[in-house]
């Protein structure tokens, strides 16, 4: 995004609290902010329309977030994924730290530690569908 504009970000959370307090807390540092409940709904929307960042919920009903994840990385031009959860060093977080996640955020997190991860990972160029070693931004908020 050029200085001046928002970026596009999207949030996969199947918590509508979780979805309500960070579309509010995001669009007021100017972003924009797409939620989406499901991971389904996610992956359609992301193939048809770029975004900056995804905000995604490791545990989900329809997909799990390491499914998701899997399915991002398989885009042209995926965007970086910030992982929230509330189980920050379980196997499955491990798995999608390896894979290349920009970085995991623990739940409960402060609005400004994730606003803070949207924007490093904005300024981070992106590597294609395949991780990048010398990209370790897999920092654990907490």
């Amino acid at each position: 995004p050029r200085h001046g504009e928002g970026l596009r970000v999207m949030l996969i959370d199947d918590d509508p609290l979780i979805r309500r307090v960070l579309s509010i807390g995001v669009e007021r540092f100017g972003h924009k902010l797409c939620p989406f409940g499901t991971g389904a709904a996610a992956l359609e929307a992301l193939r048809a329309e770029p975004f900056d960042v995804v905000l995604l919920d490791m545990v989900m009903p329809d997909m799990t977030g390491p499914e998701v994840f899997s399915r991002i990385r398989q885009l042209a031009s995926p965007p970086h994924v910030v992982v929230l959860t509330g189980y920050a060093e379980n196997e499955a977080v491990r798995d999608v730290r390896a894979q290349g996640v920009f970085a995991v955020a623990s739940k409960p997190f402060q609005l400004g530690e994730v606003i803070d991860l949207l924007e490093r990972a904005a300024r981070t160029p992106r590597t294609g569908g395949t991780p990048s070693p010398e990209l370790e931004h897999n920092t654990t908020m907490g």
